[in-house]
């Protein structure tokens, strides 16, 4: 168990250690939030691969930018040289 997890490790590394990413694959992303909950990201591709993170902290109140579907693009937008991912 330990060599199989010592071998994925090392293909991980080895695949971030590129600048440019070795394949490209569109995105779906779907953004929840509420105020007091983690803010939570779900990222679909076409094959059917899905993830979901979570903010650690809970989203407060915006004082100054609240943020609407055009500034979730752009933020989301400008993850290395993603193509454009469809937020919903």
């Amino acid at each position: 168990m330990e060599n199989e997890r010592s071998a994925l490790e090392g293909r991980l590394r080895k695949s971030f250690s590129n600048e440019k990413p070795q394949f490209r694959r569109a995105i779906d992303l779907e953004v929840q939030g509420a105020l007091g909950q983690p803010l939570t990201v779900i990222a679909r591709d076409e094959m059917g691969h899905v993830v979901q993170v979570r903010s650690a902290m809970p989203l407060d109140r915006a004082e100054a930018q609240p943020i609407t579907t055009e500034r979730l693009r752009e933020q989301l937008g400008r993850l290395g040289e993603l193509p454009s991912p469809s937020v919903n």
